[in-house]
Formats: structure tokens, C-alpha cells, sequence
């Protein structure tokens, strides 16, 4: 039996392309079968999913209405009832080989575990850090003064604003490169 990948999303489409562009990509599909969890997306969203549905004949789509990421994700884990399962944002960019670890833990350890990982932040409260960390930030302000920037927090505008979410996600590519920089500058 293939081990699903839920991918949970919700009105990132910015996002979600590239999310989806490189999971096709680095994922042996012979092992995984992946799940779009669309959790009560907009139409730009619903778009992009019905394009890589149509395109890779793979991939299964689960809808919500409701806007409830904790409730999409048991509702489409209960539905499975599988043992294993991999469970993606739709932040996250993956790289070549990226399920290797998943595989190997689970065969070493068993059903019974939890995986979490070290991501590049993608939220309100993570890319501030990000910024500063990586030397982004007066650039940052320069290029979008009117983006708040309180209390170590980004208002709402990495979300729903593209430019400002292109600026970002362009200064986390490479990502196998601005992981290891990120990590090894928040050691200093």
C-alpha cells in the first residue's frame, strides 16, 4: 500500500504551485499517493488543484468547506485509515530525496510516532526572524514600508499580499542553500 501525503492548503495559490511543482518533482510516487486537502479554498486555489489533478492522474482531491485545518486533516486521516501518512502545508518545499528520512524512521521505529522538521518559516511570526537572521530586513522595509512589523510579528500581508509573498519566497530559493544558511547564521 502507497503511504498518502496530505497536503493541506488553504488560498495560497502563489504558494501552492511551487509547493506542488516541486513535490511532483522529488517524490518517488511508486511509494506515496498524494492527497490535496482543500480546506475551504478560494477559486484562485481550486484553479491550481484542478489543474495538477488533470495533469497528474495520481493525485486525489479531499474538500471542506469549512475553513478548520485540524478538522480536514482527521476528517480525510479517518476516512484512510492507513497507519502511516506524511502531512504537508502548503508552505513547505521540499527537495530531491525529501521522504527518505520519513521511510527509514518508520521502519526503524514503528507505527507509533510523531515527525516535526525544521522549516524556513513561512507565517506571520516566522519570517520576521527570517528576515533579520539572513540580513533581509531593512531591504524588507525599504521595498514594503507599508507591511507592519510589531512585536517581532509581520501583519497578515506574507498571506494575501503577492508581492510582498513572491519577495519572500524568492529570497528563501535555493532552499537547500538558505536552510543551511539560516541554520548555521542562528547558531551565531
Amino acid at each position: 500500500m502507497k503511504i498518502p501525503i496530505l497536503l493541506i492548503t488553504h488560498d495560497r495559490p502563489y504558494l501552492l504551485d511551487k509547493v506542488l511543482n516541486r513535490l511532483i518533482k522529488y517524490t518517488d510516487w511508486k511509494e506515496f499517493e498524494l492527497w490535496i486537502c482543500s480546506n475551504a479554498s478560494t477559486s484562485a486555489n481550486e484553479k491550481i488543484i484542478k489543474a495538477y489533478a488533470e495533469r497528474y492522474k495520481g493525485i486525489n482531491v479531499f474538500y471542506q468547506d469549512v475553513n478548520q485545518i485540524s478538522l480536514i486533516q482527521n476528517n480525510l486521516i479517518n476516512k484512510l485509515r492507513v497507519e502511516r501518512y506524511i502531512k504537508l502545508d502548503d508552505d513547505i518545499l521540499v527537495s530531491e530525496n525529501w521522504y527518505k528520512g520519513f521511510i527509514g524512521l518508520a521502519e526503524r521505529h514503528g507505527k507509533d510516532m510523531s515527525i516535526g522538521s525544521v522549516v524556513i518559516p513561512v507565517n506571520g511570526f516566522g519570517w520576521l526572524p527570517f528576515l533579520e537572521i539572513m540580513g533581509y530586513i531593512e531591504e524588507f522595509r525599504f521595498k514594503f514600508p507599508e507591511v507592519a512589523l510589531i512585536q517581532g510579528c509581520m501583519e497578515p500581508a506574507a498571506w494575501y499580499d503577492n508581492e510582498v509573498n513572491k519577495y519572500l519566497w524568492e529570497k528563501s530559493l535555493n532552499i537547500d542553500e538558505t536552510s543551511q544558511q539560516f541554520t548555521t547564521k542562528q547558531k551565531i
